[in-house]
């Protein structure tokens, strides 16, 4: 930054330098180079060094890109009893620049990774049935007529793990901003079978003895994200009676249970600790919420 000030009687350049990393040095130059007064010519050199620290500086810049591949088919198949069976089947793959994580400013590719939410293969059916409670007790009239069960079924492959160590042993300083707010430091990963498991209590989701620690000064070979997390297997059912009042106006009442069977879903972008040297590292930590029952009346009208 150079400047320059003047006025009738006197004028001063200064220079500004800053030098980077960790360190930031400010060497300010300073010279009047015109100094007169009514009894005598001068002029004054100086030098002044001072030690800065501008951690709340940043440059940022969007650079991240996405690359989308899937296929999906949907099947819908209808009956007597049956109002609609669709079903969908999708199998995918989202690669990623990161959008929202550090980079590597001097090689993108390192960077480059399977997305957060890259959800591999995901099944879903939705149905809805007509109950014949009518001919099981072989009568027809309000309290027997109008039921019906409808429920949606999902069954899907898991999230990808983020793997990452906060250590700094790069000596990038780079300070975790964005969605994940992580380094973009990670570990060396030697190669081996990765042993996935699902269910916490028979131990860690994945080999941990396969990571090891990045030598100083260098940033680790591990993929980003390359191994997966629990997949997702849920039944949501819902029990249906319409009550007729007259030819325009009717009610429905409504019994709803989601993860009807209350199964313990491991499901979720950060279900498994990725964070190298972490004594959770590799083990399962969260769950997705239990089983949710209600109860609803809907007037149609």
């Amino acid at each position: 930054d150079v400047s320059k000030h003047a006025s009738p009687n006197h004028s001063r350049a200064s220079l500004d330098l800053i030098v980077e990393p960790r360190l930031y040095m400010l060497l300010r130059f300073q010279k009047a180079a015109v100094r007169k007064n009514y009894e005598t010519g001068n002029q004054a050199f100086s030098i002044r060094l001072r030690f800065l620290t501008t951690r709340g500086d940043s440059l940022q810049k969007t650079i991240g890109n996405a690359n989308y591949n899937a296929l999906e088919a949907t099947a819908t198949a209808r009956a007597s009893s049956c109002n609609s069976l669709p079903t969908t089947r999708i199998a995918s793959a989202l690669i990623i620049r990161p959008l929202g994580e550090e980079v590597m400013a001097t090689n993108l590719s390192y960077t480059r990774a399977l997305c957060s939410y890259d959800l591999r293969h995901n099944f879903v059916v939705t149905y809805q049935f007509d109950l014949p409670v009518g001919e099981l007790f072989s009568r027809h009239d309000r309290l027997t007529d109008g039921w019906s069960v409808s429920g949606t079924t999902r069954l899907s492959t898991g999230l990808p793990v983020t793997i990452y160590d906060n250590s700094d042993d790069s000596l990038l300083g780079t300070n975790p901003n964005g969605v994940n707010n992580n380094y973009l430091d990670r570990p060396n990963v030697a190669p081996g079978p990765l042993n996935l498991n699902y269910d916490p209590a028979k131990g860690p989701a994945f080999n941990t003895s396969l990571f090891s620690q990045e030598i100083l000064g260098t940033l680790g070979d591990s993929p980003r994200r390359f191994l997966y997390g629990p997949g997702f297997i849920n039944f949501d059912v819902a029990v249906l009676k319409v009550i007729p009042l007259n030819e325009r106006k009717s009610l429905q009442v409504r019994a709803e249970a989601f993860d009807v069977f209350n199964q313990a879903q491991f499901f979720g972008a950060t279900s498994v600790n990725g964070t190298f040297g972490s004594p959770q590292f590799g083990r399962i930590v969260s769950a997705m919420p239990a089983r949710i029952m209600q109860m609803g009346i809907k007037f149609f009208f």
